[in-house]
């Protein structure tokens, strides 16, 4: 966790302790996932995600619950995401709203259906750019084009391709697929953060009356079951 501004993971952190759930970060157990219902990662390409990836493994496969959060879009590495492409387009740029379908999962508890559209200063990137059958799209957002004008040369290579220059892209934010008994979310879901500011008890009112915080609250009971402990990573 390199950034203490994620507002998702503070978010994450209120709803773990209401439930009244243990978590750790610092690796201080020999088996990490030895009461662990719930893996958060941040990095897919970070040492630590490559060194427990085995491990991560077989804990889904016998009921874990993971979630990868990649605010920034970078994209995701290995074989737990197997079944996802990922491209940057530098024809697109960040979006601002994004829409989770209408159907029945967990995590769309009392969301299913509806919009949200980010503050502004928050971002919202995707390089998802195709997901296999064994990935559910749970969410989607549609990123514009950086082409603010459209023009027309007689240049027979350029001339033919004038009106696709500001197409936006449909694109996934939010996809689960089962693995064994456990499951594995994506989440590209954007970078919403948390700002100092002298009344920061109507910052923590404000994002606890947010989707996000419902979505966070939602992850917690989906990975909820046997004993309530949490692990973080």
């Amino acid at each position: 966790m390199s950034d203490a501004t994620n507002s998702f993971h503070w978010l994450i952190e209120h709803a773990r302790v209401t439930a009244g759930w243990s978590s750790q970060s610092y690796h201080l157990e020999t088996n990490l996932f030895a009461r662990a219902k719930l893996a958060l990662a941040y990095d897919t390409f970070s040492p630590s995600f490559t060194e427990y990836q085995p491990q991560l493994e077989q804990w889904i496969r016998n009921g874990g619950r993971l979630l990868i959060w990649d605010a920034m879009g970078r994209g995701g590495a290995g074989r737990l995401l197997d079944g996802i492409s990922f491209a940057q387009n530098a024809s697109l740029r960040a979006g601002d709203r994004m829409q989770y379908l209408d159907v029945d999962h967990p995590l769309l508890s009392a969301l299913s259906g509806s919009f949200v559209t980010l503050r502004p200063g928050d971002t919202l990137y995707s390089s998802i750019r195709a997901a296999s059958s064994d990935w559910r799209e749970l969410a989607y957002t549609v990123l514009p084009s950086v082409a603010s004008n459209q023009f027309y040369t007689g240049n027979d290579t350029f001339g033919p391709r004038w009106t696709s220059l500001m197409d936006p892209a449909r694109a996934h934010v939010l996809l689960v697929r089962k693995m064994g008994a456990g499951e594995i979310v994506l989440a590209q879901m954007g970078r919403w953060n948390i700002a100092a500011q002298p009344d920061m008890d109507e910052v923590r009112r404000r994002a606890a009356e947010s989707p996000l915080a419902r979505l966070a609250e939602n992850v917690v009971r989906w990975a909820s079951g046997g004993t309530a402990t949490a692990a973080g990573k």
